[in-house]
């Protein structure tokens, strides 16, 4: 369970052409990461930020990645089986879909707004639990 860090660089000639990969890092991240996804968070300054956001659906965490710092930022907790993850275009919010309850939650990633900055603001639909299985 980890995020590696690293860059590919395109080396072409007359027979082809090779991605070379250099990995910098490996991160370590909640158990059941599951997908990469980047966006931008809003500083107090006001200016975007860029982050990397992994979904980690078995632990119930979306974990935020700083690429400047190469740290990990936050783990904001989930529901359960968080699983897609969307940004909205003009707002600062994140949406993030959870599978297992069908519902969408709504995270806050302004970081003027202290108290709910990188939190479950609000959910879209009601978590509805998966039906037993006959």
């Amino acid at each position: 369970s980890s995020l590696l860090v690293g860059e590919t660089r395109t080396t072409v000639s007359p027979t082809g052409s090779d991605d070379l990969i250099t990995l910098y890092d490996a991160i370590p991240l909640p158990y059941g990461p599951s997908r990469v996804a980047i966006g931008a968070t809003l500083g107090i300054d006001g200016q975007k930020q860029t982050r990397v956001f992994v979904s980690c659906f078995d632990s119930r965490y979306v974990s935020v990645y700083d690429p400047k710092g190469r740290r990990i930022e936050a783990n904001i907790r989930t529901g359960r089986g968080p699983q897609a993850i969307a940004f909205d275009p003009i707002k600062p919010y994140m949406y993030i879909a959870h599978f297992t309850d069908s519902y969408i939650g709504v995270v806050d990633l302004d970081e003027s707004h202290s108290s709910t900055f990188m939190s479950i603001v609000a959910t879209l639909g009601l978590p509805k639990p998966p039906r037993e299985s006959k």
